[in-house]
């Protein structure tokens, strides 16, 4: 398959470029090309395999700072996304916004020719992408149906961007996925009959995993925590996210575990764990945008602008009128 997606690093502003990928990439994928770009303040590099029915990339982004790149779709693509560490957000050049995926997400989108903006938060970023050759998963019916449905419905519904539902890895699909890493250097067709079982196998899980009783009953309840973690994070701009019994029940666990395991394992509440997130937005959306804060405070899912203003004020110690001041000085 020809590349599918084109990352434009005019942001960045490149100093230093090679085709070599150094000591500190967290993953090394011994078949694939590679390269490797610095900029003041960060790197970034990308390690990518291809062949007939797939297109296969990894991308690893660290910045001391919030990073913006533009990413163009060359042409129409089906693409199985995972975001294996940080946090990221897709939108369209007009602002539009498409999707909020964090650490440990991962789903399916169907994109037509297009140019979208991706922002990374500071830290390390590092994102998988499978692109698969539509015609290969129409006909693949029966092994995933659910991936054959949604891509049928979304080419004959003519969008320009479709998603799946979003799901978090559970550490056997992690594992599956890294195992990708370890496959050694083999000739051409080797290296296809080896990888190919394990792409099937990674698009079976998901597939799979659209019955969500299914996808959960893998899982511990431990790694159900992480999972709700993701789900928070995600959607923690929504009022509701934070309802317990919507929680239980999306998770088939009872209260009394919830909130047990989710105190031991994160150290604070459910409520508290939401809130650090919507105000973490709050800060970007008090620097980036030319928003009053009532506005502000309706956008990252408080009941009002006076509880937004104490929460923000006890947590950074400025109101949100001033730290947009202080940051705009």
């Amino acid at each position: 398959m020809n590349r599918p997606i084109k990352f434009n690093l005019d942001s960045l502003e490149i100093c230093k470029s090679s085709k070599a990928i150094t000591d500190n990439i967290t993953f090394i994928i011994p078949f694939a090309d590679s390269q490797n770009h610095k900029f003041i303040g960060g790197s970034v590099s990308f390690q990518w395999y291809s062949n007939f029915l797939y297109f296969m990339e990894l991308m690893e982004l660290c910045s001391d700072k919030r990073e913006t790149i533009l990413c163009e779709v060359l042409e129409p693509s089906l693409i199985m996304f995972f975001m294996f560490d940080g946090e990221s957000e897709f939108s369209m050049l007009e602002g539009d916004f498409l999707n909020h995926p964090v650490r440990g997400a991962y789903y399916a989108t169907l994109n037509n020719r297009d140019v979208y903006k991706a922002t990374f938060e500071p830290g390390k970023n590092i994102i998988l992408y499978i692109s698969l050759r539509m015609e290969w998963i129409l006909r693949e019916e029966l092994a995933l149906p659910n991936l054959n449905k949604f891509l049928s419905f979304s080419l004959k519904s003519g969008g320009s961007v479709e998603y799946m539902e979003k799901l978090f890895m559970s550490r056997s699909l992690a594992k599956e996925l890294i195992r990708i890493w370890h496959v050694p250097q083999l000739e051409d067709n080797d290296l296809e009959s080896a990888l190919l079982p394990m792409i099937k196998n990674i698009l079976k899980i998901y597939d799979k995993a659209q019955d969500y009783r299914i996808h959960l009953s893998e899982m511990s309840n431990e790694e159900k925590i992480h999972e709700i973690r993701g789900y928070l994070r995600a959607g923690c701009l929504s009022s509701k996210i934070t309802d317990i019994q919507s929680l239980c029940n999306r998770f088939f666990m009872t209260e009394r575990t919830l909130r047990r395991l989710f105190y031991k394992l994160e150290k604070k509440t459910i409520i508290d764990f939401v809130t650090d997130h919507r105000l973490e937005h709050s800060k970007v959306l008090l620097i980036q945008k030319i928003l009053p804060v009532k506005e502000i405070s309706k956008r990252c899912g408080f009941a009002s602008s006076n509880y937004f203003c104490r929460l923000f004020s006890k947590k950074y110690n400025f109101t949100p009128k001033t730290f947009r001041l202080r940051m705009a000085l």
